[in-house]
């Protein structure tokens, strides 16, 4: 029975083996190991994870988002080192942060142009 809540134990204070956006024990390129063994880069990945899906939900154009995504990954991937796979996070956050406000001010002005009398345009 000792032993039994001891391995409880001992598996509840493992780190989980996955990152915000794939699972670290599948990881393969540098750029992977790298965000799952940095608290740092796993914390933007899990930013970036939110932030991605949120735009994808809001998109008009979910292919063309995807497509970028995609493009950013591969750019990603490229990385030899933590210092560029941070800056390729902070980019992509920014970029998708950008994009966010960008569909919610549109999403007021369409609100809004609703709400207006036709003499008003």
């Amino acid at each position: 029975m000792r032993t039994a809540i001891w391995l409880v134990f001992c598996l509840f204070l493992m780190p989980s083996a996955r990152a915000a956006t794939f699972d670290c024990n599948k990881a393969s390129s540098f750029a992977e190991k790298a965000i799952c063994s940095d608290s740092r880069l796993t914390a933007m990945d899990d930013e970036l994870g939110r932030l991605y899906k949120a735009a994808l939900a809001s998109a008009s154009e979910k292919e063309a988002l995807k497509t970028e995504q995609k493009a950013w990954l591969a750019s990603r991937d490229q990385c030899q080192d933590s210092n560029c796979i941070m800056k390729a996070y902070a980019d992509r956050i920014a970029a998708l942060k950008r994009c966010g406000q960008f569909s919610r001010d549109r999403h007021l002005h369409d609100e809004g142009r609703r709400g207006a009398s036709p003499t008003d345009e």
